[in-house]
């Protein structure tokens, strides 16, 4: 089991700290291809102080964002308001769309810790 550290927002951080969102997204970047199942995550937020401790308990990786949103439901995102190219303009403030092609994306299925 390895132990990996993401920086988080402050809405997506409450989102987990809620219950609302049980998938992160990202790109599956070098950092990204080291996780696997059973690692854990420690979520950082950006703003302040405070972090959530979760385990990874499923990954998968597509080709694009696209993909990706329409595979996995919103409401594991909490994005049930979002329609689909409100989801990927979303990730594009975080990741350009030439990342994206380079590298594919990854949805990191997680349990938090108690």
């Amino acid at each position: 089991m390895v132990i990996h550290e993401m920086h988080l927002a402050d809405e997506p951080f409450q989102w987990i700290k809620s219950g609302k969102k049980i998938v992160e997204v990202r790109l599956f970047d070098e950092k990204r291809r080291k996780i696997n199942l059973g690692d854990e995550i420690i979520f950082k937020r950006l703003s302040s102080d405070g972090e959530i401790r979760v385990y990874v308990k499923g990954l998968a990786r597509f080709s694009s964002f696209k993909d990706l949103f329409s595979f996995i439901p919103k409401n594991y995102l909490a994005h049930e308001s979002l329609t689909l190219d409100e989801q990927i303009e979303r990730m594009r403030k975080y990741y350009p769309e030439e990342k994206e092609n380079e590298n594919g994306v990854l949805a990191i299925f997680f349990k938090v810790i108690e």
